[in-house]
């Protein structure tokens, strides 16, 4: 079942339709090895570079330099920074030039209060591992597409 994506961002129907033939970079935050090269290898097969990195101080720590990634892929649930303090982080300006980064949540978390929590938290999208990584991917297509000016 697909969960919410923040006001002015919607599901796109075919992913090859969703793409664009330049390369936006993807940053992939997850503590658990497997779901990182699953989401880079998928994001890297629709023509996406991914980079990864194990948990929130490192994606905080990666975020200090450039060039920045066009959109954030953060799991929930890692030790130390979790995916949501993560997000606070980055919406309460601790980084001012990735502040405005778009942040899709994929979490294996099955709380039914996730995904408002995540969207209040300042995230553009929920989606759940594994079941939704297309919708994500599509997603990610649709929102990048968008010009800067009239993302979310």
């Amino acid at each position: 079942m697909p969960y919410p994506l923040k006001s002015g961002v919607e599901r796109s129907e075919g992913l090859q339709s969703s793409l664009r033939s330049n390369a936006f970079s993807v940053l992939v935050v997850d503590d658990l090895e497997v779901n990182r090269l699953l989401l880079a290898r998928l994001l890297q097969s629709v023509g996406y570079i991914a980079e990864t990195v194990p948990d929130g101080e490192s994606a905080l720590a990666r975020l200090e330099r450039l060039p920045l990634p066009d959109l954030i892929v953060l799991d929930l649930e890692m030790p130390g920074l979790s995916g949501l303090e993560t997000l606070r982080h980055l919406r309460q300006g601790r980084l001012p030039a990735a502040a405005d980064l778009p942040v899709f949540i994929a979490t294996g978390n099955v709380e039914e209060s996730m995904p408002e929590a995540a969207l209040a938290a300042g995230a553009d999208g929920f989606f759940r591992k594994p079941d939704d990584l297309m919708d994500m991917v599509k997603a990610i297509g649709q929102l990048l597409s968008e010009p800067r000016s009239r993302r979310p």
